[in-house]
Order: structure tokens, then C-alpha cells, then sequence
């Protein structure tokens, strides 16, 4: 079954913004999408749209007929930038109905590494004490991260061209990021320039 067909499932709001995490405009439109229905109307929850994507689906495997989770059938790629929008927008999201979607994706035969790492982030999301010795990545990942983003640039420590650079690996994960570069310390941010900001309206574009 294509995704226009699965589309058909849902509402006009909800589909409007799947639609966007199929590929048209991606998780950062979607977002865009969502804020815009959320401030048009404030009362909007997207509980029904959670619901439907768990709801079962009579499905013909060769000559068995199963019941899958709606969500099951979307591609691998939608399912991936679901996950990536539900880890953004969580907070404004129905904790019920949201746990509810994720076992479901867990329960999913056909998950792939990154739905898996995506779940994973989602879980500490969501239950941050019960996930917190259960780290995202191994140490050996972390190590690979710190030199990736030293090379980038990113990361405090040495670097060329005087420029700013950003620590996201100190010791406690829940302190500030440290900046460093001319004219910044500790937990200073670089300032933006007013001319960057002049004249733009976040209401009135997408991102």
C-alpha cells in the first residue's frame, strides 16, 4: 500500500503535516506546520493523529492475512523523520498517546539502525531518570565524536583560525556548552549581529 493511500486515514491537519514527513519540506516543515496550527488554534492536540498511526491494518502477506500498526506500513525514511519531529515537539505532545506510538515502533520488525537510535533518544526524552544508565552511545562512539567535531571545528581545545568553537562533551552532560574563541569564555554565546535579525517576521515564513 503506497503512503497517498495510507494518507487517506487521517484528517485534514494530519495529514497536511505526515505529508510534510514524507518528504515534502521534512521534519523542519513539519515543525513550521505544526507551530502554525498550534498558535491558529490553541486547543489543536494531535492525539488523533498518534492514534491513527497505531491503529491496526488488515494486511495480505502472500496468502496470510495479518493486523499491523498503521505506522508499520509508512517507509523506513517517514518513520525516521516521525521520530526526529516527535523528538523535538514532545513537550507539546500528549505523553499517553506518545508512549503508546513508540511501543509500537518498537515492536516493529522492519526498524533499522537509525529508527532504532532514534527510539532510543525518544526514551530518554521521555523518561530521562529511568534511561540514565542506559547511555546513547558507547564510548568508544563518543571518542570518534569528540575527534570528528575537533577536525570540524566544533570542539573546544586546538583549532586554527581563531575561530569560535563549541564543546557539546564535558564531563556533565547537563551543563552549559563551552564556548571559546576571541572575546568569549565559559558559557558566554557569540552575539548575533542585529543586521542578521532586521526585518525578519518568524510568523511569516517557513523555515
Amino acid at each position: 500500500m503506497d503512503a497517498d493511500a495510507l494518507l487517506q486515514r487521517f484528517d485534514g491537519r494530519s495529514k497536511l503535516l505526515l505529508r510534510c514527513l514524507l518528504g515534502v519540506g521534512g521534519v523542519g516543515r513539519a515543525l513550521w506546520v505544526f507551530h502554525r496550527q498550534q498558535r491558529s488554534e490553541p486547543n489543536l492536540c494531535i492525539h488523533s493523529c498518534l492514534d491513527t498511526l497505531c491503529q491496526v491494518e488488515p494486511c495480505l502477506d502472500g496468502k496470510t492475512l495479518s493486523l499491523r500498526p498503521l505506522v508499520w506500513l509508512f517507509p523506513v525514511a517517514f518513520k525516521r523523520s516521525l521520530l526526529s519531529f516527535l523528538h523535538v515537539a514532545h513537550p507539546s505532545l500528549p505523553r499517553p498517546e506518545l508512549a503508546q506510538l513508540l511501543h509500537c515502533l518498537s515492536q516493529d520488525p522492519h526498524r533499522d539502525a537509525w529508527v532504532q537510535a532514534l527510539l532510543g533518544q525518544l526514551r530518554w526524552d521521555l523518561h530521562p531518570e529511568a534511561c540514565s544508565e542506559h547511555p546513547l552511545v558507547t564510548s568508544q562512539c563518543r571518542e570518534q565524536l569528540e575527534a570528528l567535531s575537533t577536525r570540524l571545528g566544533l570542539c573546544s581545545g586546538r583549532g586554527s583560525g581563531g575561530r569560535g568553537r563549541i564543546s557539546w562533551f564535558g564531563e556533565d552532560s547537563g551543563s552549559e556548552p563551552q564556548w571559546t574563541g576571541p572575546g568569549l569564555s565559559g558559557t558566554e554565546r557569540p552575539k548575533k549581529r542585529t543586521s542578521e535579525l532586521a526585518g525578519w517576521d518568524v510568523d511569516s515564513e517557513g523555515p
